[in-house]
């Protein structure tokens, strides 16, 4: 499976320091990633485990409204 045109999301790690990177980037190229303390990497080992060569997602037309944690509800 090709990457181009895909949305991705990666795990790497563990680094040295026992701590993880999460990459996202999209089918533009656009990226971030985040910084996961070793405290906190319970959940990330747990996808990357289930997940070893990334997550690709297709870019589809978005439809609806978007979700807002803050909606009260």
């Amino acid at each position: 499976m090709t990457t181009a045109g895909k949305n991705r999301i990666m795990i790497y790690g563990p680094k040295e320091d026992g701590t993880y990177v999460v990459e996202f980037k999209t089918a533009a190229g656009e990226a971030m990633a985040i910084s996961i303390p070793r405290t906190e990497a319970a959940v990330v080992r747990h996808f990357q485990e289930r997940m070893p060569y990334g997550l690709l997602v297709p870019e589809v037309p978005f439809q609806g409204q978007p979700f807002s944690w803050g909606s009260g509800a």
